[in-house]
C-alpha cells in the first residue's frame, strides 16, 4: 500500500464520522424543536361546558348541552358542570382551557350564553378556546333560540340570546412569556456557572472533599444569582405580575437545582457533559411551551412527560396567575427530588483535580577530569 493510499484512508474515517455526526444532530434538532410545533394541533383540549341555573328553560339548556357533547371530533373534550360556580372552579384550578356556560334566566327573559376563557393557562390552548369557544356559543344560542321560543317566534324575527364573553385569570403578552423564558434563561445560568467553576476548580487541585463544598455553594450562589436576572426581566417586561417572595423561592429553588445537576453531569462526564446538557436548552421553547393535549402522543411521552421546562413553566405559571397556585406542589417536589439527585451524584463522583506536574531538575554539567599537570 502506497503513501497516497495511506493518506486517503486516513482522511476518509474522520470525514465519514464528521458527516454521520453532523446527519445525527440535525435529525435530532428536527425532531426535538421543529417537529414538535410542526405537528401541534389540538387534541382532546378540555373545556367546561355547565348548565347554570334552575328553572323551566333548564331541561332544554341540558338537551343543548347533550347535542353539544355529542358531536364528534377529536379537539375537545368536554367536562361537565352543574352550575357557573363550579366551572369557574375548574378554570381557577387549571383544569380547562375554558368554558361555555348556559345559563337560565327568570321567566319571559331569554337564556344567556357566556363564554369564559382561561387566560393564564399555557397561550396556545388558551389562544384556541379564545377562537374556538365563541364560534361554538353563537352555534349554541341559535339552538337555545329554536328551542325555547319555537318556530313561530323563530319565523317573527325573535333574536337569539347574546354570546357574553369573559377572560379569567388573564396574563399580558409579556406575561405570557415568562414561565417558559424563566426557566431556560436558569438553565443557561447554570451550564455557564458550572462549566466555568469546574474548569477553575479543576486547574486550583484541591481535595475531593472540598471540590465538592466549593460546588455546592456555587449552586446555590447561580440559583440566587439567576434569580435575580430574571426577577428584574420579569418585572421589565411586564411590572403589574406580582413577582413575591413565593415566585422568587420558587425560582432560586429551580436554579439551583439545575446547576446542581450541571455540576454533577461535569463532574462525571467532564467539559464533554456540556454535549448533553447544552441541547436540552432548545426543549423549553418546543415542549414547555406547548399543551400536553397540542403534542403528538410519542413527543408527549418520550420528551414531555420529563422535560424539567414543563415543571418549571408549570410552577411558575401557577404561582403568577393563578389565586392559591393549584399544581404547584409538583414541580416544586420534582425540582426538589433533582436537587437531592445531583447532590449525591456530586458526592460520589470521582475527583478531577489536575495533578501538579513534578518539577524538573536542569541537567547536570558534563564533568570535566582535571589531569595533575593542570591542578599545577
Amino acid at each position: 500500500m502506497d503513501a497516497a493510499t495511506t493518506r486517503s484512508g486516513g482522511v476518509a474515517r474522520p470525514m465519514t464520522l464528521a458527516l454521520v455526526a453532523a446527519a445525527a444532530l440535525t435529525a435530532f434538532l428536527a425532531l426535538v424543536t421543529f417537529g414538535v410545533t410542526a405537528t401541534a394541533a389540538p387534541r382532546g383540549l378540555p373545556l367546561v361546558l355547565a348548565v347554570d341555573g334552575a328553572g323551566l328553560q333548564r331541561a332544554s339548556l341540558e338537551r343543548v348541552a347533550t347535542q353539544l357533547r355529542s358531536r364528534p371530533g377529536e379537539e375537545i373534550a368536554w367536562r361537565t358542570a352543574g352550575s357557573a360556580a363550579e366551572a369557574r372552579g375548574l378554570l381557577d384550578d387549571r383544569q380547562a382551557y375554558g368554558a361555555l356556560v348556559l345559563a337560565n334566566a327568570p321567566a319571559g327573559s331569554a337564556p344567556s350564553v357566556s363564554v369564559l376563557v382561561n387566560g393564564g393557562m399555557n397561550p396556545p390552548g388558551a389562544q384556541f378556546a379564545a377562537l374556538v369557544l365563541p364560534q361554538v356559543a353563537q352555534q349554541v344560542a341559535q339552538q337555545v333560540a329554536q328551542q325555547l321560543v319555537g318556530a313561530a317566534a323563530e319565523a317573527a324575527g325573535r333574536p337569539a340570546p347574546p354570546v357574553r364573553f369573559e377572560t379569567v385569570n388573564p396574563a399580558s403578552v409579556p406575561g405570557r412569556t415568562v414561565p417558559v423564558a424563566a426557566g431556560a434563561l436558569l438553565w443557561i445560568a447554570a451550564l455557564v456557572a458550572s462549566a466555568v467553576a469546574f474548569r477553575l476548580l479543576q486547574n486550583a487541585g484541591l481535595i475531593h472533599r472540598r471540590a465538592v463544598g466549593a460546588r455546592v455553594l456555587l449552586a446555590l450562589l447561580a440559583g440566587l444569582t439567576g434569580t435575580a436576572v430574571v426577577a428584574g426581566f420579569v418585572t421589565l417586561w411586564d411590572s403589574g405580575l406580582d413577582v413575591g417572595w413565593p415566585v422568587l423561592g420558587f425560582l432560586a429553588l429551580v436554579g439551583t437545582a439545575f446547576a446542581l445537576l450541571a455540576s454533577a453531569v461535569l463532574a462525571w462526564l467532564g467539559l464533554r457533559g456540556l454535549a448533553l446538557l447544552g441541547p436540552l436548552y432548545l426543549l423549553a421553547p418546543a415542549v414547555a411551551g406547548q399543551p400536553a393535549e397540542f403534542l403528538d402522543p410519542p413527543y408527549r411521552v418520550l420528551l414531555w412527560s420529563w422535560a424539567p421546562f414543563r415543571f418549571s413553566a408549570d410552577g411558575l405559571r401557577s404561582l403568577l396567575f393563578f389565586h392559591g397556585a393549584p399544581g404547584v406542589g409538583a414541580p416544586v417536589a420534582v425540582f426538589a427530588g433533582i436537587a437531592v439527585v445531583a447532590l449525591g451524584l456530586l458526592v460520589a463522583a470521582p475527583s478531577r483535580a489536575r495533578r501538579a506536574d513534578p518539577p524538573t531538575l536542569a541537567p547536570a554539567a558534563p564533568r570535566r577530569d582535571i589531569t595533575p599537570a593542570q591542578a599545577s
